[in-house]
């Protein structure tokens, strides 16, 4: 039977490196980080996440880019027990952002290797949880109880605890920089001056479209260069 897991952050993306902040937390810090209508592309949901959580790592990269180093965190060792009735397990540093490698020992002598890719994360609950089948073939439930009581989780693992404040913030406010001008260029006609719909006013503050602005230059509040007032009064 298919454990059924609710959404959270999806583990971070080999093709694009860690995130320095997880969904989960962006969302929590939308205020900060100047993010209001342009979210509505990245639903809180498992597709949502992922999407969110590509651009997370698209802002880690850029961050790395323009400080010439990475900041990716050194991978933790840790063993925890197993609970048996919901098959999770939690860390001694979450939020985590990626299974390295995850072992089950349910004897002295005896371990099962479980595929990074069969570890669920959920940081907004903050725990772990293995599925009970892996490839449709070994049933982990053979094993468990032969000798050892508490079966242990032997993990290692990467931390976004480990991510200075500092550069997490940043993630922050540069990933709701990208947000944010491509919900612009994504509405808006390029070369346009100022729209008034209703008691909305948009505003082209400098007559280009933000994928047309300065290569790698983040507003200090997360924002696109476009300027929009909500009217109170009737147009």
């Amino acid at each position: 039977m298919p454990v059924i897991t609710p959404s959270d952050t999806p583990p971070a993306d080999d093709l694009f490196g860690p995130a320095y902040l997880d969904a989960a937390t962006f969302r929590q810090s939308l205020a900060l980080f100047g993010v209001g209508m342009a979210l509505c592309d990245y639903p809180d949901t498992d597709d949502g996440n992922l999407k969110l959580t590509q651009v997370l790592q698209a802002a880690s990269r850029s961050i790395d880019a323009f400080c010439a180093k990475t900041f990716a965190p050194d991978d933790l060792v840790e063993q925890h027990a197993l609970d048996l009735a919901t098959w999770q397990f939690t860390v001694n540093n979450p939020p985590v952002s990626e299974i390295v490698s995850c072992t089950i020992r349910y004897s002295k002598d005896g371990t099962i290797s479980i595929p990074p890719a069969n570890v669920y994360i959920n940081n907004q609950k903050g725990y772990c949880e293995i599925t009970r089948r892996l490839d449709g073939t070994l049933n982990i439930l053979e094993y468990i109880g032969t000798e050892l009581v508490e079966p242990q989780v032997e993990v290692v693992y990467k931390s976004l605890q480990d991510v200075p404040r500092h550069v997490r913030l940043a993630c922050g406010f540069q990933a709701a920089h990208l947000i944010n001008s491509g919900f612009v260029d994504k509405t808006l006609p390029p070369n346009f001056g100022k729209i008034d719909m209703g008691g909305l006013s948009i505003n082209n503050k400098k007559g280009y479209r933000s994928s047309e602005s300065k290569a790698g230059a983040v507003p200090a509040n997360g924002t696109s260069d476009f300027q929009f007032e909500l009217r109170t009064s009737p147009s």
